[in-house]
Parts: C-alpha cells; sequence; structure tokens
C-alpha cells in the first residue's frame, strides 16, 4: 500500500523540526523554503549588506541549521534560533570587516526633506522606521531594537541570540531608542506621527 507524502507547508514549525530531525527530504526542502526570505531580509533589509553578502549569510546559516538541528532544546523557538543563526552571522561579518578596515572619514549623511505633519500611513511608517534603523552606526543597537521589537524575543532570548550579557540589553535599548528617536527628529518625524 503506498504511502501518501506528508503536506509539510501544514506542519508547525515543532512538527517540521521533527520531521526533518527524521531525515526526511521534503521536510528539510520546506524548511528551506519556509525560512529563505526570513534568512536573506536580516542581512539585507536590517544590516544594510549587499546581495553578495546576504548570499553567503543564507549559505552558512542553512548550513549551521543543517549540522546544529538536533542541538535545539525548544523545537517550538526554532524561528527565533533561525534569527540568532542569522543575525550571529552578520555581526561576525560586519565584525571582521571593521577589524580588517582602516580608518576613515564617517560618511556624509544625506539630509532629507522632514515629512509633513501629518499622520504617517502604516507603509510610510515602516519604511521611515526602517530607514532609521539603518542611519544607526553600531549594528548591535540595530539588532537589539529587531530583536525586541521586530522578533519580540525575551531579554534573555535576546542575550543568547546576540551573544550579549543579559544585563546590558536593557541599557543598550534604551540607548539605541534615544538614538533613534533623534534620527527621526532630525528628519522631521515626531513619536506622535507614528
Amino acid at each position: 500500500m503506498p504511502t501518501s507524502t506528508p503536506n509539510y507547508q501544514s506542519y508547525s514549525d515543532h512538527q517540521l523540526t521533527a520531521a526533518c530531525l527524521r531525515s526526511e527530504r521534503n521536510a528539510w526542502e520546506e524548511l528551506v523554503h519556509r525560512f529563505s526570505n526570513l534568512i536573506y531580509s536580516i542581512p539585507l533589509k536590517r544590516c544594510g549588506l549587499v546581495m553578495e553578502d546576504a548570499e553567503d549569510i543564507y549559505q552558512t546559516a542553512f548550513q549551521t541549521i543543517f549540522e546544529k538541528l538536533d542541538t535545539l532544546r525548544d523545537k517550538e523557538k526554532l524561528r527565533a534560533w533561525i534569527v540568532s543563526i542569522t543575525w550571529r552571522q552578520c555581526l561576525n561579518l560586519i565584525r571582521s570587516r571593521k577589524e580588517r578596515a582602516t580608518p576613515e572619514e564617517p560618511p556624509e549623511i544625506e539630509d532629507k526633506e522632514p515629512l509633513p505633519d501629518r499622520r504617517l500611513s502604516s507603509h510610510e511608517r515602516r519604511e521611515a522606521l526602517c530607514d532609521a534603523l539603518r542611519e544607526l552606526n553600531d549594528v548591535t543597537a540595530r539588532a537589539i531594537i529587531e530583536c525586541r521589537f521586530y522578533e519580540d524575543l525575551s531579554y534573555r532570548e535576546i542575550s543568547r541570540t546576540l551573544g550579549l550579557p543579559i544585563g546590558s540589553i536593557g541599557p543598550t535599548l534604551g540607548r539605541s531608542l534615544e538614538k533613534l528617536d533623534k534620527i527621526l527628529k532630525r528628519r522631521g518625524i515626531s513619536k506622535n506621527l507614528l
């Protein structure tokens, strides 16, 4: 009696993880399909890296996922674990470049026209915040904000994801939000417009 192929698209992350750990090839294909956009978005949209870097991070992240999936303790946290792996790859790449870089003048930041005094649409809000986040020079600050507000991770999860002491998360987040607020104000965007 032929067995039908499971519909992995309907699997929860927990179920998909279990199927991958059973070495079900189609489950691995679904895992790659399900998380490809997420993995590409972190280096491209959140770290401001180029496509070539994103492709390298994509390959390395999936290699790590394939090799270490059996070490994931809480199968419900698959998405957070993948974000963690990808962030680490981005941070490692950026740190390695900083170590090799020679000091130079900071880039000129283009002064944009302030937005009109009106309520922004959700698309405009998202674009304004993404632009302001990219303007933060500290990749760790960006990573903490992204993990806290976009990935909804706890301080403990952020600490594990980014490899930072848990006691530094709150103060760094506070300083990062202050910097972000200054960037938005400089662009003529106040909190009440968001």
